[in-house]
């Protein structure tokens, strides 16, 4: 089934460190407990949708926990003074948001210790802690406003595993870039454009791809052949393939941020 209840999800304390490290790990490793008032059987996880996104971000494993942190805050203003001393509140207030979660990435371990190899090799393990107390407070909310607990709980977690997904993906995925050579692989994109561009509107267009794939080529022979000193293998069957040849893979990132926004991850069993 590609929905499982959050109860039936596999969790941490069923794999060791060791076959997390190895990615052998299932895609999704809950931990994060509801309330005893919410009926946690009735939320379910579409991990389907969770194995498309990760495809695209090259996640082997989300590990998901729970955090207290801070809840938002929301302070009015206050307009003037009572004769007695105290304020006249405003309409208008400030608002501080706390975050609804955090996240980290673990790079394979079997993929070389090199930047620019990193940025085009391998998968990661997201770690993806959700604010517990922001959530609640959230639900609280919603819970006032007409929603179910179970409605209230799944937007919020859909939301915030969402939210944190995206950022480690992007991490993962655009992260190893350096950001003092980040400038000029931005310049060479755009007069790779150009090139494009101006091939096109000279009818030029059949050595395009020769072009195109000629430069992936040198690129991705001179990584094989750093593989193979590094680990006695090419590791080609870790390559992610991407439009971007180096540093960072926009086009991934570009698209599992779309899909993850049109996914519904946790949901209430009608």
């Amino acid at each position: 089934m590609s929905k499982l209840p959050l109860t039936e999800l596999p969790s941490l304390e069923d794999y060791d460190t060791q076959d997390i490290l190895s990615m052998n790990a299932a895609p999704l490793l809950w931990g994060v407990h509801l309330p005893p008032s919410v009926d946690a059987e009735r939320l379910q996880f579409n991990v389907g949708a969770l194995e498309r996104v990760q495809r695209v971000g090259a996640v082997a494993t989300c590990l998901v926990t729970e955090y207290q942190g801070d809840r938002s805050e929301f302070t009015l203003g206050v307009t003037g003074i009572n004769a007695d001393g105290t304020g006249i509140a405003s309409s208008v207030g400030t608002c501080r948001p706390a975050e609804k979660s955090k996240v980290s990435h673990i790079d394979d371990p079997a993929i070389p210790d090199n930047r620019i190899i990193r940025s085009s090799f391998g998968k990661a393990i997201l770690q993806q802690s959700l604010n517990k107390a922001e959530l609640a407070s959230k639900v609280s909310d919603e819970i006032r406003s007409g929603k179910s607990r179970e409605d209230a709980w799944a937007r919020q977690l859909n939301s915030a595993f969402a939210i944190s997904f995206r950022a480690g993906s992007k991490e993962h995925l655009m992260g190893h870039c350096s950001k003092l050579l980040l400038p000029l692989d931005y310049l060479f994109y755009a007069g790779y454009g150009y090139a494009i561009a101006s091939a096109v509107a000279a009818g030029h267009t059949t050595s395009l791809p020769l072009l195109y794939a000629g430069a992936q080529a040198v690129v991705t022979g001179r990584d094989a052949l750093y593989n193979i000193k590094a680990t006695g293998d090419t590791l080609l069957s870790e390559k992610r393939w991407s439009l971007f040849m180096r540093d960072h893979q926009s086009d991934r990132y570009a698209a599992l941020s779309a899909m993850s926004r049109l996914a519904t991850f946790v949901s209430v069993k009608k």
